[in-house]
This record gives structure tokens, sequence and C-alpha cells, in this order.
């Protein structure tokens, strides 16, 4: 397989989900926050759990493609800081 089309598919699975999850933990920190700082410690815990539950699947995909994207990016400076910064 070329190496740029090895290079998209990688990618995709890296960035759909990073967005996803910077999109969840956004909502979560800018909504959520004020409801769950008045909440007592075991209501807390039962509601953040189920959002946990829904966003912890979106990080193994995105982990496994910046991991794969920094390997394939690894001989070119620029794009080596970036995948770091991003992992």
């Amino acid at each position: 397989m070329p190496r740029d089309v090895y290079r998209s598919r990688v990618n995709a699975p890296a960035l759909i989900p990073s967005a996803a999850f910077f999109g969840a933990n956004l909502f979560i920190g800018l909504s959520m926050v004020a409801c769950w700082l008045s909440l007592d410690p075991a209501d807390f815990v039962a509601q953040f759990s189920n959002f946990l539950f829904s966003i912890m699947p979106l990080f193994l995909p995105m982990a496994a493609g910046l991991i794969l994207s920094a390997l394939l990016d690894w001989n070119v400076a620029p794009a080596r800081r970036n995948s770091g910064i991003a992992l």
C-alpha cells in the first residue's frame, strides 16, 4: 500500500476520535460542572460514570491513531513535534 494512502487511513482514526473526545470534554467542562459541584459525592459518581462510559471508547482509537501517525512522520521534525504535543 502506498505510504500516503496508509497515512490517510491512520490520520482519520486519529483526528475524528480526538475531535469527539475534545468536544465531549469541553461539553462536560462548560455545561455540567456547575451542576456537578452542587451534588453529593455519591450522586456525582453515579452521574459522571454515564459520561465516562460513553467517552472512554473514543480514547482507544484516538491513542492508536496518534501513535501510528507519530511513527509515520518520525523523520519530519515539525510533524514529530506536533505528534508529541498531541500525545
